[in-house]
């Protein structure tokens, strides 16, 4: 028998490597029981038991199979017992190693949490440097050159002074510990392998190995020379240099057979993004006959959530096999949430913001901890919107809140309790504060008094065991597996060395955190059934009838490591390990393998100036240019879509029960002025009461900062009411001690560092405006009659009658004797109507009241007001806080009563309008801005 076999790149390896197996094992009787394969992966051996079931016609015992990690793994433990040391030990290990050895390294990070990113590169090094069995000689000239110093920071240079050292502290602390990390396993391994004994097995068979570290040559060539091992390649290595490298290293030099041409179909897509991405593979599969010989690999693992969102129902079964981001799961984003508002919590209340934004986490506020999920929802619910102050309660409004006040706030709970009436779900106020305090214990209690990785890691596992058992977790596999990585993390944690030293609460987050940010979960599926999702290194040995490769872009395809952040290129290449040319060749060999076999490729790339094609489809583009002498050699596909503008929802039309709604809703200047500006929007605002969903902004905006600057003036001048206002120095010390009052309360703990600009701008204006108060002529003021009052009113048109209401900010009364309406404006100026000659030639439509009118607000206000002060002279007119200014209405060259008049008939028609059966509510597109800043812009389609 041939102990050394490569294969051609276009042959299908599995089958081969099947065949060879059928004609010296199974055809001459051999206990194939007795035979061992090992593979890079885990994935082949299914393949090749497929294969061999097929072979056999029937059932057999099973040969072992092996991934290389596993074989190293199981030889070493023949010698030694070990258990695989994680990641974290290993980190905190080099953490107090550097401490003893060489600690000018942690000079500006001598916390291990701002060790963590050097622990982690120190511990690749050396991992590397054991995977490559570098001799001593080699790290000393490094340590030599380090000496005199490369063209790098000086702690890097201390580093690297102290290799040796570092490395063989660590390799004389490992086998006390009895928990290895894998470059010492390998390099253990290759050590002892000559004392290793494998009687178990007739045959082991080394399948589809490319690129070979020095630990895995010298277990192999150890086990090949001594006639135990079979070597089964795919490549010539005359193409292949670190394939010849592999033959040499293990004295062998085989050479492909007779080599067929490639004569797979090749077809590449120029996509605009991610998801023309998405659904071009979509398009391709429905193409294709055979799906359980198809394969679609994603070089970047960001793509797979959006592919089998879109393939997921339409292809029938398919398997997914790749690693994914730990980081972007909703149970990191939970966690996230979780330490944010242990960040912000200022004594033993929360930020509002942060606490809303925990409780709202999905998997939060929809656990089942009564019989129905909805008592959760609908009680998170609840609480947002009396934080929002959409809701009067007792912590209504609160910036920073604490659990326990939430908690005995009753109302809260019957609020919620009569929503969950209306869905006939009956809860107790009982019931609904067991949820809330289960709630707060996870979120919020579990992780106050952290002060070791003992505790965190019980914390963890109570909130894992709450989410599994009591969210819908269980209906997402993806959650499932992100959950079982994290109780074994949650595992590593509590059991290591340093779990119980003391750590301060932010050092435990943020280590964590840490670990989290470079985890990968890998998913295991059906793999010989349906479609086939994988990434590049999982298509290893594995061939495929109908290729369809996504993102083959440069930097994704090959995807390098082209900086590394702590250990320079030239000391890695000074140790012979040029780790990014070998890196990319393994990829492109992988690449060439993968399509080589098949008989039909698909190759995705996104084109745009950010982005261009990945070398390696350049490569095949080159050579086919080359070999047809033509450059119009491979069809390319430029992806785009049918765009069907969805039509606009110009009108809406009134039903009896609308109009019944109509007749008996109390109106307001604001509800009309929005009628007359967009029927639509007064439809969607005041007919089925939509609004936009309240949130605690980051910054004020301009609506928080009108409401706060009303009530700051409502508040200083109630003093004044019935009297003559005195804008004095005693008055002004006393006005900005309550806004400095005020604004800390409101704004400054939200803004922080930032508040300071808020502050000045509004205090600056707050200024002119006294000045304005004190000096103007237009504010010769008697007596302030009263503030920010509210009224209700009747208006009748014939026989229909209408019920208003309105809030005056302020009404003064001058010297002169006249009454003043006035209506704060903190933004811009509201408009107001035009004069009276221009109204007169106002049409009867809505329209030209927009037009003309512009605004019922000072034409209702003054209205109603005359009805009092029947005697005085009365003028209304809005105050501009930002200028300060007074606009007045009517103005000095209007006729006041035709202009009321006027306008009263244009309110009648108005109202008579919104009830007209035979008038719908229409869009008004007139006004783009009107449109762009609209909250139902999305809802007119």
């Amino acid at each position: 028998m041939d102990k050394a076999i490569t294969y051609n790149l276009n042959e299908d390896f599995i089958e081969n490597l099947a065949g060879f197996v059928d004609d010296n094992f199974i055809k001459k009787g051999a206990d194939i029981s007795r035979l061992a394969f090992v593979f890079e992966g885990k994935r082949p051996a299914l393949f090749l038991r497929r294969a061999l079931l097929k072979r056999t016609g029937g059932s057999f015992f099973s040969p072992a199979f092996f991934s290389i990690d596993e074989f190293v793994r199981y030889a070493l433990s023949k010698k030694t017992p070990f258990e695989k040391m994680p990641n974290m030990e290993s980190w905190y290990m080099f953490y107090n190693l550097v401490k003893n050895i060489a600690p000018e390294i942690l000079k500006g990070r001598e916390k291990f949490s701002e060790f963590l990113p050097w622990a982690r590169e120190i511990s690749k090094f050396i991992d590397t440097l054991d995977m490559e069995d570098i001799p001593q000689d080699s790290l000393r000239d490094v340590q030599a050159s380090a000496a005199i110093g490369y063209d790098i920071p000086e702690n890097i240079n201390a580093m690297l002074k102290n290799v040796i050292a570092l490395r063989n502290a660590y390799h004389t602390l490992l086998p006390k510990k009895n928990s290895f990390p894998r470059g010492f396993i390998y390099l253990s391994a290759a050590k002892l392998i000559p004392e290793v004994r494998f009687d178990e097995f007739e045959k082991i068979l080394f399948c589809g190995f490319f690129y070979m570290e020095k630990t895995e040559q010298e277990i192999v060539k150890h086990l090949f020379k001594h006639r135990k091992a079979v070597l089964l390649f795919q490549g010539d290595e005359d193409k292949w240099p670190p394939l010849k490298n592999t033959f040499k290293s293990l004295n062998c030099s085989v050479k492909p057979g007779r080599k067929s041409e490639n004569n797979y179909s090749l077809k590449l897509y120029a996509a605009f993004d991610q998801h023309s991405q998405v659904c071009a593979v979509r398009e391709i599969l429905k193409k294709i006959d055979k799906l359980d010989s198809t394969v679609v690999v994603l070089p970047d693992s960001s793509s797979m959530i959006p592919l089998v969102s879109e393939i997921g129902k339409s292809f029938g079964d398919f398997n997914v096999s790749l690693g994914y981001p730990l980081e972007r799961s909703s149970l990191y984003s939970l966690f996230e949430f979780i330490v944010r508002a242990q960040k912000t919590k200022r004594g033993e209340k929360y930020y509002a913001k942060d606490y809303i934004a925990a409780l709202s986490q999905p998997l939060v506020k929809n656990l089942k901890i009564l019989s129905n999920f909805n008592a959760t929802r609908i009680l998170v619910h609840k609480i947002e919107e009396a934080l929002l102050g959409m809701e009067n309660t007792s912590v209504s409004g609160r910036l920073f809140v604490k659990p326990e006040e939430i908690e005995s706030d009753t109302a809260l709970y019957k609020l919620a309790a009569e929503t969950l009436r209306h869905m006939d779900i009956e809860t107790s106020v009982d019931e609904l504060e067991h949820i809330l305090k289960e709630i707060h214990l996870l979120l919020f209690t579990l992780w106050e008094e952290i002060s070791n990785f003992r505790n965190f890691a019980e914390s963890l596992g109570k909130l894992l065991d709450i989410l599994v058992r009591k969210s819908f977790m269980e209906n997402y596999p993806l959650n499932l597996k992100i959950a079982e990585r994290m109780y074994s993390i949650r595992d590593e944690l509590y059991n290591a060395s340093f779990s119980r030293e003391d750590f301060s609460r932010e050092d435990v987050f943020k280590i964590f955190r840490n670990m989290l940010e470079n985890e990968m979960v890998a998913f295991a599926g059906s793999p010989l059934k349906g479609i086939q999702i994988l990434g590049m290194l999982e298509t290893r040995s594995l061939n495929f009838e109908n290729v369809i490769i996504m993102d083959a872009n440069e930097s994704i395809l090959p995807k390098l490591r082209l900086h590394d952040p702590l250990i320079p290129y030239d000391v890695k290449l000074n140790l012979g390990m040029d780790i990014i040319k070998n890196e990319e060749e393994i990829q492109r060999y992988q690449f060439r393998r993968l399509i080589s076999a098949a008989k039909e490729v698909h190759l995705i790339y996104e084109e745009n100036p950010q982005k261009e094609k990945s070398r390696f489809l350049e490569g095949l583009i080159w050579e086919r240019q080359q070999k047809k002498k033509s450059f119009e050699v491979i069809p390319l596909t430029r992806l785009s879509f049918s765009v069907n503008v969805l039509p606009v929802k110009t009108a809406v039309k009134k039903t009896k029960e609308m109009i019944k709604f109509l007749k008996n809703r109390i109106y307001s200047a604001s509800s009309l002025n929005t009628y007359i500006h967009c029927p639509l929007r007064f439809y969607y605002k005041y007919v089925l009461g939509l609004e936009e969903k309240e949130k605690l902004p980051e910054e004020p905006e301009g609506r928080e900062i009108g409401i706060f600057i009303h009530q700051l003036l409502d508040n200083v001048f109630a003093g004044f009411i019935g009297e003559k206002p005195e804008i004095n120095q005693k008055f002004r010390r006393s006005f900005f001690k309550i806004f400095d009052e005020r604004f800390k309360k409101t704004f400054s703990r939200r803004m922080r560092s930032g508040s300071f600009l808020l502050e000045e701008v509004m205090r600056f204006k707050l200024e002119r405006f006294l000045d304005f108060e004190e000096n103007s002529p237009e504010r010769n003021v008697k007596e302030i009659l009263y503030l920010e009052r509210k009224f209700k009113e009747k208006l009748e048109f014939g026989a229909l009658s209408f019920d208003f209401t309105y809030v005056v900010d302020r009404v003064d009364k001058l010297q002169d004797g006249s009454v003043l309406i006035l209506d704060y404006k903190t933004g811009i100026d509201t408009q107001k109507p035009q004069r009276t000659a221009l109204l007169e030639n106002m049409e009867a439509g809505r329209k030209s009241i927009k037009e003309r009118l512009k605004s019922f607000q000072l034409p209702l206000y003054y209205y109603f007001e005359k009805k009092k002060y029947k005697e005085e002279n009365l003028n209304a007119a809005l105050y501009s806080l930002r200028s300060p200014k007074l606009t007045y209405f009517p103005d000095k060259n209007s006729d006041t009563d035709k202009t009321i008049e006027i306008c009263l008939k244009a309110l009648g028609f108005t109202l008579q309008e919104i009830l007209d059966a035979e008038k719908t509510f229409a869009a008004d597109y007139e006004n783009e801005n009107n449109c762009r800043y609209c909250a139902f812009k999305c809802m007119c389609r």
